[in-house]
């Protein structure tokens, strides 16, 4: 809007060297803003951060961890991250991926390796309809066209009865998003109880 916007950030962090790892970090910054029309602005602001160390709980001492066997590897229900979103359910998914946004009408997650963008899954609850009467086919793909990077492929289908197993539709479509090629896969899924993902 042909505003003019001076950002000034001061950040400091400690480091303890002893115990290998970050202990405190204070990030300040300033913003100047300059619009004509409008009344200049300076907004000002601190975050600090303090990371501190526990004491070891008594369920993870050694004692406590001499009855598991070496060598256990726990069921993958046991690993997995829940979200509770209000109009979705109880969802589930695995510990690679990181939230990266969540309100109550959506849950946006992330997989990164080493820093590197490698998937992203989004999460959205459609309108509630009545027993069978959920979202055909065609009117999904004519929705999921709209989609940046574009939408070619067809909906391959798989029903099932209603409640019992959910009824999906999956669209699968190559595109570019960002100058990225990219691979997006979209899922209807309707059913009457809330949907565990893995």
């Amino acid at each position: 809007m042909g505003a003019l916007t001076k950002l000034t950030i001061d950040a400091a962090y400690r480091f303890d060297l002893g115990q290998h790892r970050l202990v405190s970090l204070e990030w300040k910054q300033k913003d100047q803003r300059t619009k004509a029309g409008s009344p200049d602005t300076t907004v000002e602001s601190t975050t600090t951060l303090l990371r501190e160390a526990i004491s070891e709980p008594s369920t993870l001492s050694d004692v406590a961890l001499v009855s598991v066997p070496d060598g256990l590897e726990p069921q993958a229900s046991l690993t997995q991250l829940y979200y509770v979103i209000p109009r979705i359910g109880l969802t589930s998914l695995t510990r690679g991926m990181a939230t990266v946004g969540l309100t109550d009408d959506h849950l946006v997650l992330r997989m990164l390796d080493r820093g590197d963008f490698v998937a992203q899954v989004t999460i959205t609850p459609w309108s509630r309809s009545r027993p069978g009467e959920h979202l055909s086919a065609d009117a999904f793909r004519e929705a999921m066209a709209k989609v940046p990077a574009g939408n070619k492929g067809r909906p391959a289908r798989r029903r099932g009865p209603f409640g019992a197993r959910p009824v999906i539709y999956r669209i699968s479509a190559m595109g570019q998003l960002d100058g990225i090629k990219v691979l997006q896969n979209f899922y209807l899924v309707a059913a009457r109880t809330a949907i565990k993902l893995s």
